[in-house]
């Protein structure tokens, strides 16, 4: 995995995509820059120049999707054309694919594999917690590559989401609720990421309760002395 998708931008979708990006050299050498894949649902692949295309074959070399490739030469000092071309894409994820062509035209420039996507499990329980309690939450993991990464938010709205945490995968997540908005219909999100694939998954809803007034912030006011 190369690069990473520090946040869910927007709204989340169940459609799993994969992002790419690098550098194409002279002789048609691809140099990564990021490959990863993400749930976001503001991912939406570039305008190509129809010389570059993305494709996702099975197991049998049958393209199962194809997108365009956008594609352009980098601005250098002095003005001069360089010899390589920046490309960016992304393409979204078919049942079957066993690999990642990076094409100009119909040659293959760079083929990536594509393996099965990790599994991951979340233990939640909560219906109702309070902005004055902490909660744990547990998750197992399938597998993990030596650069897994979690990412942890709070779904507040369908299209608003509050970092609680991002990397390394833990068994249990603490939830401390005393800086997070009260309110109904929360969720907690996952995204998990082990190798090029990622997989997301949440909690059932629950609501967050304001914390309980003190007795001293219920007290009358201070009488103003007389001057």
């Amino acid at each position: 995995m190369i690069g990473r998708d520090l946040l869910i931008a927007g709204k989340t979708t169940e459609i799993e995509t994969i992002v790419f990006g690098g550098f194409l050299l002279a002789d048609l050498k691809f140099e990564p820059v990021q490959l990863y894949s993400t749930h976001s649902a503001d991912i939406a692949p570039p305008t190509g120049n129809g010389e570059y295309f993305a494709e996702l074959r099975d197991g049998t070399d049958r393209a199962l999707q194809r997108e365009p490739i956008a594609a352009e030469r980098p601005l250098v000092c002095g003005g001069k054309a360089p010899n390589f071309w920046k490309l960016d894409g992304s393409i979204a994820w078919r049942e079957g694919a066993v690999k990642l062509l990076l094409m100009k035209k119909d040659i293959a420039i760079r083929a990536f594999q594509v393996g099965p996507p990790p599994e991951l499990s979340l233990q939640w329980s909560a219906k109702a917690v309070k902005r004055s309690e902490k909660h744990e939450l547990r998750m197992r993991y399938s597998r993990q590559s030596a650069d897994a990464y979690v990412q942890l938010f709070l779904e507040v709205t369908a299209t608003k989401y509050l970092t609680l945490a991002l990397g390394e995968p833990k068994p249990a997540y603490v939830i401390d609720f005393s800086s997070l908005p009260a309110g109904q219909e929360f969720r907690l999100v996952a995204a998990y990421t082990s190798g090029l694939r990622t997989v997301l998954q949440r909690t059932g809803r629950f609501s967050i309760a304001e914390k309980a007034k003190s007795a001293k912030s219920k007290s009358s006011r201070r009488a103003t002395p007389a001057g």
